[in-house]
Order: structure tokens, then C-alpha cells, then sequence
């Protein structure tokens, strides 16, 4: 596999996705219908698409940055098409990734199925996209997710002064229980596992 030259990028940004987009040339992009979502998950394509954008803008602005959408197959109904790649192809439809010239440093993981593997696959796949770990991480999600996030940032010990949360849009009508949904922190014993050098 062919990686990046590591000495063009140091900075993993990760957009965490929470749906898969299945619509094409002529779809209403915006539209419930051209998503498949919970029931919970109503009108929420709009941010859907404020956090691939967001994701897109930090790329742009950090020149030594790798941009993964992360997400897997989660919805039997979408076939074998994961939330990365749907996000990925939406990016490419828009046309967003001409503005800028950033194709080349954006890829997709495409496996996480929970918010503690966007965090730890995303590492891993810019370790194997760029060839050595990144010396920091911002992430792009719901602004109910940062602490579940920072939660996993603890568990995998990578250093707080090296994350970066960007939360876009709130979850409206998302209870706190909802929000909380099921954090499930696995410790990592010893010494920090993303060790540069």
C-alpha cells in the first residue's frame, strides 16, 4: 500500500459519522430520504453534512493534516456501504474536495462501529496511510459526545494537550440518557501506546 510522505503530515483530523448517505447525482442530499436513519435521526442531515464541511475547513487550514471520515457498515439496509465511504462520496459530489486541493490527504476507516473505535481505528489508519502515528488529533462530532470522547482519549492515554475536540450542532430533542448511551472506557495498563520517536 502506498502511504503519505509522513513529513507532509502531522496532525490526524477525524470526522466521527453517524449515518450512511445512499444518494446519487440527482439526490436531495438534505433529505431524510437520501440517508438511512433512526428514528432519533430525523432532520439531522444537515449537521451530517456540517461535519464532513467542518472536518473539510480544518484540512484546509492545517496543511500537514490527514482528514479520516470514520465509520463502518452499521446499516444492514445501506448493503455493503459504509458511513465513511458515504460520507467520502457526498464530499466528492458536492465537489468540496477541489476547494483547496486536499483529495490526497483525505481517506476513510471503515470499520469503527462505536465512538471508541472512530478514535482508535482512525490512529491506526493514519499510522497506515502516513506511515508513523500522528502528534495530534482533532475530532469532529456532536457537542454531546465530548466528554464520551474525552473519556476514550483517557483510555487509550494519549495526551490531553494533543486532542482537540470540535463539536458541531447539538442533538435536538436528545435526552441526557440518550446522549450518555453506552460509554464503555476500556483502561490501557503501562505506558502511553502513541510514543513518538
Amino acid at each position: 500500500m502506498d502511504t503519505l510522505d509522513d513529513s507532509k503530515a502531522s496532525t490526524l483530523i477525524i470526522v466521527a459519522c453517524h449515518s450512511t448517505y445512499l444518494g446519487g447525482e440527482s439526490a436531495d442530499r438534505l433529505s431524510d430520504a437520501s440517508w438511512v436513519l433512526e428514528p432519533f435521526q430525523k432532520v439531522e442531515p444537515r449537521i451530517f453534512l456540517e461535519h464532513a464541511e467542518r472536518g473539510l475547513e480544518l484540512a484546509r487550514l492545517e496543511e500537514r493534516s490527514v482528514l479520516v471520515f470514520s465509520g463502518g457498515q452499521t446499516k444492514k439496509v445501506a448493503g455493503p456501504i459504509s458511513e465513511a465511504q458515504s460520507y467520502w462520496s457526498l464530499c466528492q459530489e458536492l465537489g468540496l474536495f477541489a476547494e483547496g486541493l486536499i483529495a490526497e490527504r483525505v481517506t476513510t476507516e471503515e470499520f469503527a462501529c462505536d465512538s471508541f473505535q472512530n478514535l482508535l481505528f482512525s490512529i491506526c489508519r493514519f499510522r497506515e496511510y502516513v506511515g508513523c502515528y500522528p502528534e495530534s488529533i482533532r475530532l469532529v462530532s456532536w457537542g454531546f459526545k465530548r466528554d464520551r470522547f474525552g473519556g476514550h482519549r483517557d483510555a487509550l492515554r494519549w495526551p490531553e494537550m494533543q486532542f482537540h475536540y470540535e463539536a458541531v450542532g447539538g442533538a435536538p430533542g436528545c435526552s441526557f440518557r440518550q446522549a450518555l448511551g453506552s460509554l464503555v472506557v476500556t483502561e490501557v495498563r503501562g505506558g502511553s501506546l502513541w510514543e513518538h520517536g
